[in-house]
């Protein structure tokens, strides 16, 4: 991961690992965090996520709400 606010990425991936990352192995799919860049959370969706044609829904109303509520309201998913 590039240079970044680390404690904000530790509270991200906290969040990401309690909150989102259960909700979507529950249905066969999984999500990385590669970078946080600014207030840009780039992630991965894997598994039955990275095809499901649902996915951007997810990482916009998922994800993203997810993330900007218990975390920081400035911040942006993007998904690579």
């Amino acid at each position: 991961m590039e240079s970044c606010d680390h404690a904000l990425l530790e509270k991200v991936l906290e969040v990401v690992n309690t909150n989102i990352k259960p909700q979507l192995n529950m249905d066969g799919g999984d999500i990385s965090v590669v970078s946080l860049q600014g207030n840009r959370l780039y992630v991965k969706l894997h598994g039955a996520c990275s095809c499901c044609p649902r996915a951007s829904e997810t990482l916009k109303y998922g994800v993203e709400k997810t993330v900007q509520h218990l975390v920081s309201e400035d911040l942006v998913v993007v998904a690579v």
